[in-house]
């Protein structure tokens, strides 16, 4: 986590460097908020206030099987080193609402484009001379993809630090192959059962919000 978190603070601060908006403020705390981003469709967010206001954004992605709650603590670290932070439970995820998707731009990459919405709203979040916020991206497996894949999708997003992940799925689930193959790799059916099984597990505590 560390290298990732330097990589992304340096890239975000270089960019908040060009700002003629960052003034200097006090509102440390968190805001819990329900976005709607399609119909239906309810993200449970967290918003990290730092001390200084406005201040530079990054959003954090958690993993498959995860929350927001479960990136709470990287999301604490960034809030203290002065970032605005913006968590939230990817869509059939903890009080999520909506299907899983893997990471489709209809569904989580739309999520996440409506959360920078949100996040342009918010006055706490330092602008470029342009208007432009202040934004970066950061995630690990499924929310490293995210990442990757919403920086792709939405020019707002300025800098982005992804690990373990994929670029597509199902080359993920194929490993070792190659577009001239005549085989695919190894088909990973560990991993593959283990994405089906915390879809199910999720489907029976939260009903069809929880299921692929």
């Amino acid at each position: 986590m560390k290298l990732r978190a330097i990589a992304l603070s340096i890239a975000i601060t270089s960019l908040a460097l060009t700002s003629t908006n960052f003034a200097a403020a006090t509102a440390t705390g968190e805001r819990i908020a329900q976005i709607q981003t399609t119909p239906g469709v309810y993200i449970d967010t967290t918003l990290y206030l730092p001390q200084k206001l406005p201040a530079p954004a990054i959003l954090i992605a958690h993993g498959f099987g995860g929350t927001k709650d479960s990136v709470a603590g990287d999301a604490k670290y960034f809030q203290e080193q002065g970032y605005v932070v913006l968590t939230w439970s990817a869509r059939g995820f903890g009080k999520s609402s909506g299907l899983i998707s893997m990471n489709s731009q209809s569904g989580e990459i739309a999520d996440i484009r409506k959360l920078i919405d949100y996040l342009v709203e918010q006055p706490d979040v330092v602008k470029l001379n342009n208007g432009n916020p202040v934004i970066g991206i950061t995630g690990s497996s499924y929310g490293g993809a995210s990442a990757l894949l919403s920086t792709a999708a939405d020019p707002r997003i300025k800098a982005v630090v992804a690990d373990i992940t994929w670029n597509k799925l199902g080359n993920a689930l194929f490993p070792q192959s190659t577009a001239d193959a005549v085989n695919p790799g190894p088909f990973k059916k560990v991993w593959t059962g283990t994405f089906f099984a915390l879809a199910t597990l999720q489907r029976a505590y939260l009903g069809e919000c929880g299921s692929l």
